[in-house]
């Protein structure tokens, strides 16, 4: 099992990426599904789409346990989040932590998320290459 210093991981890719990542922290309001939450920060309410996962759509085989998983894990705490960027739906894509705990790692290693390449190319690689064997 991989875990990762995910605070101090953040301040190293802020260092070495030539695009600004922003770094904050805010509270989770709810979890809309098993990669995708809203949290409250001292600015907004955003939606948050965690960057490198995919998991199941509520209406679709176990993603009711996928997003309960999620739930269990957030609601409620303070999370830090690194985006850059948002994705296609308007959603903030960003890595998430809660309690120094890499939450798109959490959800595969339990099996209630997979690997996603699409957004997976888009955290470091060291990341990318520990996501990938936690779903094997």
């Amino acid at each position: 099992m991989f875990k990762f210093h995910f605070v101090g991981a953040i301040a190293v890719c802020c260092l070495c990426s030539t695009v600004q990542a922003q770094v904050f922290h805010g509270r989770v309001d709810r979890v809309i599904d098993g990669d995708t939450i809203v949290v409250i920060t001292e600015d907004d309410s955003i939606r948050v789409r965690i960057r490198g996962i995919d998991a199941p759509e509520s209406n679709q085989e176990f993603g009711g346990e996928s997003r309960v998983a999620l739930e269990d894990l957030l609601t409620g705490r303070t999370v830090v989040l690194k985006s850059d960027r948002k994705d296609k739906y308007g959603r903030t894509l960003a890595s998430v932590a809660v309690s120094g705990t890499d939450v798109g790692l959490y959800m595969i290693e339990n099996g209630y998320a997979w690997f996603y390449e699409a957004y997976g190319l888009q955290i470091p690689v060291d990341w990318q290459k520990a996501y990938k064997m936690a779903q094997y």
